[in-house]
């Protein structure tokens, strides 16, 4: 397993705000997505986001290399658990989804030479995308992308929507409700699986195979609309897509946009690793 390129970015252009995290040892390699906080509280200044990204990267060194997917993210979700029975709040996190830390995360298992999936973040496996949509990011970004189509009929600008996101503060309280729906399986039209404490690995993780001579994988958070082979490749379209529909409600829909002051609409993390190697295997 080697590491050919990766990139980590936050929206703000400043690291120190970032939400996603990368993680490479010798038997394990992530893309952790920090889920964007939506409760105005801080865990010692960090966001709910930040601290779930924080508590897989302590977690992952210790795993056994012939740990399974299931085994991983159970260990995983016991060190949330264990963190909010620190803090004792675990009785009011398990009602209150909002405030939970929470994370999407991808890890390449070199053993098992599998990717394990919770949430939302992509795979490219010699071209090939691997993702697990989340079937409310579709509707909101589409009520979303209706409302700012109405705001601009009534005489906004872009520009002044970039500083004012009125569809996102429409929006916002569904995103709330939609985490009720957050590791829910009695709801299927919308259930949405992350790494939050409260996983069932069983329902929540989904396992992906990979063919025996794969020689490029890719790992990135959903911050990049599209993913290509190589960061270069990736990078310009994000690139491309901002500068014509800076509001993602348009080409791209999405349930936030490019503020003004940010450098993207969201953190962005991207892992490119060779994994066999014909000229030399």
């Amino acid at each position: 397993m080697e590491v050919i390129e990766q990139y980590l970015n936050s929206k703000t252009g400043d690291l120190a705000t970032c939400e996603d995290a990368i993680f490479v040892n010798e038997h394990f390699a992530a893309v952790i997505d920090g889920v964007t906080s939506k409760s105005e509280r801080r865990w010692d200044g960090l966001t709910t986001g930040q601290v779930a990204a924080q508590l897989v990267l302590e977690t992952l060194p210790g795993l056994d290399p012939a740990i399974t997917a299931l085994d991983a993210f159970a260990t995983i979700n016991q060190a949330f658990r264990d963190l909010y029975e620190k803090v004792g709040r675990i009785t009011e996190l398990e009602k209150d989804p909002v405030e939970r830390c929470a994370a999407c995360v991808l890890i390449y298992s070199r053993q098992h030479h599998q990717v394990w999936s919770v949430g939302d973040s992509q795979a490219l496996v010699d071209g090939q995308l691997f993702c697990r949509t989340k079937p409310s990011d579709d509707l909101l970004a589409n009520v979303r992308a209706f409302y700012l189509e109405t705001e601009l009929l009534l005489g906004k600008s872009i520009e002044e929507l970039q500083e004012n996101d009125t569809g996102r503060e429409f929006i916002n309280p569904l995103i709330k409700r939609d985490r009720l729906f957050q590791n829910n399986p009695d709801h299927p039209n919308y259930e949405s699986w992350v790494m939050d404490g409260f996983l069932d690995p069983a329902l929540g993780v989904v396992v992906f195979d990979l063919p025996e001579l794969t020689e490029f994988l890719v790992l990135a958070s959903d911050g990049y609309p599209e993913v290509f082979s190589t960061l270069d490749e990736t990078e310009k379209r994000l690139a491309e897509i901002l500068a014509c529909d800076p509001l993602l409600f348009r080409e791209f829909k999405s349930t936030k946009g490019l503020q003004k002051g940010q450098i993207s609409f969201d953190d962005r993390s991207y892992l490119r690793l060779r994994l066999h190697n014909p000229n030399r295997d």
